[in-house]
């Protein structure tokens, strides 16, 4: 058999798509005979309103202006937006795909399942749609994708959708006329405006939905680095950051795209906090936000007092961060979500969340494995409670985690048995090896 070709789509929101194509192109590594290109979507396709749709989102995201990013992008540009996008792109996007000829394609970014799922059916190859988020999206499903996500709680979310329903029933192909592309967009306008506007599009896991398809779907737990599988000493990163171990330390993130919300967050606790604590304040690749703090805190070194603040920059040891402190406070985010809970580590965060991003107060609140918040008082409150209670959340967490690998070979050979077992093509790959 020849050379195959495994194509793995990220896209540039953030840095957890990316993370998990990174993640399963090193798993496929050692596959023989096979060429991994591991590419975001914007550029595969050189499209530049992905470029657009992605500096919006992130530009809101960091001005904390969680409301219109949620409504632009979430709902606006996915409900309406990206269907004419669709209908105008199909043929040129199809091309691209052609000009790298998979033999399989593994999707870790939103948006795409329409146009992947009709090319995939058009090929004959195997789809995999993989979730890095707790909720999902009709653009994020498709009747002819493997989906992979990480617990179940988002199996039943994909489930729930209708495959009759106009956007995954209705042809758009390379080969659609301009009047059949047509009368996609006119089916799907109508039937969402039938099911009550652009939110019908959204699924939260904040309920049990009832299952209107039999899509193939794993929950295979967090996909996370080999790192947050191995014990780290957190007394010793401490001692090498300089953090005292005599008082509470809590890690303070607001994803690789940084923003204000960790000046709130210090805000507050510089203004309330009634017991010492360090903050440990990673920003990611924003520099403003580092620079903002470094000048908080020199300004406020001699009345500091109760509050130690450390300002980070962007950091390639997260899993040692999480590994020194007591509690986790961050901006929504699936990635801080299962990167936490993977290093036991109790997780608060803000109600306020874009809609892609809620399913983790869920999450945290079904199953008792940190807080949710709504004021900066209800912040403190949480803090000082699980910082009073901390092994109960600690015990949470192993409960919670306990049906998924404990190991990363568990993980890359439940994820390589997937990929070679899928049902559409058996010979995708080859049998995934048992590690020595």
């Amino acid at each position: 058999m020849g050379m195959k070709t495994a194509l793995i789509i990220f896209e540039k929101v953030g840095a957890g798509h990316q993370r998990v194509a990174t993640l399963i192109a090193s798993m496929l590594a050692e596959q023989e005979d096979l060429r991994i290109v591991t590419i975001a979507g914007s550029e595969l396709f050189e499209d530049p309103s992905v470029e657009w749709i992605n500096r919006v989102w992130n530009g809101l995201i960091r001005m904390n202006r969680i409301g219109l990013a949620d409504a632009i992008i979430n709902f606006l540009v996915r409900a309406w937006i990206v269907p004419i996008m669709e209908l105008m792109s199909t043929r040129s996007y199809h091309a691209k795909l052609d000009e790298v000829a998979p033999s399989l394609i593994i999707c870790t970014a939103d948006g795409f399942s329409k146009i992947l799922g009709e090319y995939a059916k058009e090929r004959g190859i195997p789809l995999y749609m993989i979730n890095t988020e707790f909720t999902t999206f009709e653009d994020m499903v498709s009747p002819a994708a493997t989906h992979l996500c990480y617990f179940e709680d988002t199996v039943n979310a994909i489930r729930s959708y209708s495959f009759d329903a106009a956007y995954f029933s209705t042809p758009l192909v390379r080969t659609s006329t301009l009047r059949e592309r047509l009368r996609y967009v006119r089916q799907v306008f109508r039937q969402r405006r039938r099911a009550g506007g652009a939110r019908s599009i959204y699924r939260n896991i904040d309920r049990q939905h009832t299952a209107a398809n039999d899509a193939r779907c794993h929950a295979i737990g967090p996909l996370v680095e080999p790192a947050y599988f191995t014990p780290c000493d957190g007394a010793e990163v401490r001692r090498r950051l300089g953090v005292s171990s005599d008082r509470p330390c809590v890690l303070v993130i607001s994803g690789s795209i940084g923003g204000k919300y960790i000046d709130a967050v210090v805000e507050s606790f510089q203004s309330l906090a009634q017991t010492p604590v360090t903050l440990l304040c990673v920003c990611g690749r924003d520099e403003r936000a580092r620079r903002r703090l470094v000048a908080r805190r020199e300004r406020s070194l001699g009345r500091e007092g109760l509050c130690e603040v450390i300002p980070l920059g962007y950091v390639d040891n997260m899993v040692e961060l999480y590994a020194a402190c007591d509690v986790v406070i961050a901006r929504p985010s699936a990635s801080v979500f299962i990167e936490a809970m993977m290093r036991r580590v109790p997780l608060i965060i803000p109600e306020r969340a874009t809609s892609n991003d809620q399913g983790g107060a869920v999450l945290l609140q079904r199953h008792g494995l940190g807080e949710v918040y709504r004021s900066e008082r209800e912040m403190l409150r949480a803090f000082a409670g699980i910082i009073a209670a901390r092994g109960a959340y600690v015990d949470a967490i192993s409960r919670f985690l306990a049906p998924y690998p404990s190991t990363y070979d568990e993980l890359r050979r439940a994820v390589l048995k997937i990929l070679s077992h899928d049902s559409q093509s058996p010979s995708a790959l080859t049998q995934p090896r048992e590690s020595a």
